[in-house]
Formats: C-alpha cells, structure tokens, sequence
C-alpha cells in the first residue's frame, strides 16, 4: 500500500503530468468503446487513468520492476500491461484505435523507430495523442539540460518541427492546430525547473507553482 502511495505521489506533484495526460484525453476523442495502446507505461498510474474511458486498455513498458508493480496496483478486467519496447511493439499492424503516450518518446532508444512502431500498430482512421518533454535553448541553459537528462535517462529532446517530421514520415497527417505546449510563459518554465531540481525542499510552495 504505501509503495502504491509513493508512486502516485510522484505522479501528482510532477506538475506538469496532469495536464499532459488531460491534454492527450481531450486530443484522442475518447467514447468509451476504444482499444488503446499507452506507450511507457511505468508504474501504470496513467494507464489506469486512461481505463477510465476506454473499452479495453493495454500499457506497455521495458521495465519489469514496474510492469510488477503495475500488475499489484491496478488489476482491472479491461486493463493489461505487457513488457515490450517501443522499438519493437508486440503487437499486430492496425491493432488499435488509440494510440497515446505520456512524456515517453524522449527516453526512446530510438525515437524514429518507436514513433514508427507507433504508427504501425494504430489503424487507419485512428488517432494517436503524445506529450514530449523537451529542453531547448529558449526555455533551459545548457547545465540545466545536462542535469535534466543525466537524472532522467533522457536519449533526445526534440523541436515540434522535429517530431512532426517524423510522425509526417510515418504516414501520419498530424494536427497542427491541436498541438500545444504545456507552459503559459517562460517564467512558469522556470518555476519548474527550480521545482524539479528540488521538489521536497520546496514541496510547500507546489500548489502555487502548480497553477503557473
């Protein structure tokens, strides 16, 4: 109980989670009746979430460490997680109708190749919906991005024009219009970027922070 604790924790005072995962919701036109595929699934928080409004939901993660505790916390009839890779998804072509993932592309292997994966496992007609996390020379200085990807296993950050092309090269026709990114201002990124250097020192100050 208190590991599952612990790791919902993690998820809520991420800041900027909820509202990726919220964002990728609203994107996927979600009725209930779909099969969706998330993507790096982790500790399966928001893949539970996601079970919510699906038919049937499968997450899929390289780290049996977390598949485990994704199995113990959240056994539902309509929710499975399976070990795989995003390289290499273990599932047939035109598999899903949704196909989401949470801040996961950028720890990729191969970023190319899991979005590609990604895009093969989707139908035709179907809606895939991803947030990246992603550094650059606007919003961070170059420590910062260094630190950031050392702690958490970053392999690349990406450009919007980047991942569109990508995705475009994948057969995908992507919505411009409905991309978006998840800070209102440079001085809400830098808020967070303090934060995330040092969450508990500054765990008081989250609900302020959380609101920029």
């Amino acid at each position: 109980m208190l590991s599952k604790i612990n790791r919902i924790a993690r998820s809520i005072i991420s800041l900027n989670r909820k509202i990726e995962f919220e964002t990728i919701v609203s994107m996927l036109n979600l009725n209930g009746e779909d099969t969706i595929l998330d993507v790096g699934s982790g500790d399966g928080f928001w893949t539970n979430k996601f079970s919510h409004f699906a038919k049937d939901i499968i997450g899929v993660d390289p780290t049996r460490d977390l598949l485990n505790l994704s199995r113990k916390h959240y056994a539902k009839k309509n929710l499975k997680f399976v070990y795989g890779t995003a390289e290499e998804l273990p599932f047939e072509d035109n598999f899903f109708d949704k196909v989401a993932s949470v801040s996961t592309v950028e720890h990729f292997n191969n970023p190319e190749v899991g979005l590609g994966e990604m895009a093969r496992v989707l139908k035709k007609n179907g809606l895939l919906s991803i947030s990246v996390d992603s550094l650059n020379e606007l919003n961070s200085n170059k420590s910062l991005m260094d630190w950031h990807s050392k702690k958490h296993f970053v392999t690349r950050y990406f450009s919007l024009e980047e991942i569109i092309s990508i995705l475009e090269k994948n057969g995908l026709r992507v919505h411009i219009d409905e991309t978006k990114g998840i800070f209102n201002s440079r001085f809400s990124a830098y808020l967070r970027f303090i934060y995330i250097k040092k969450p508990k020192l500054l765990l008081p100050f989250f609900p302020f922070i959380y609101f920029f």
